[in-house]
């Protein structure tokens, strides 16, 4: 099994699962979405 972390600029986002063919995504919640709209809007 396999678990990938995707990130942007360091803040999490997304959890990927892997398991031989098997795969599942799951969005963080929505204060991590919030966190990286902030940062973009700083970073411009």
């Amino acid at each position: 099994m396999k678990l990938i972390t995707i990130s942007w600029r360091d803040i999490p986002s997304q959890v990927l699962v892997k398991a031989g063919r098997t795969k599942a995504k799951v969005q963080l919640s929505h204060r991590f979405q919030a966190a990286i709209d902030r940062a973009a809007m700083r970073a411009g």
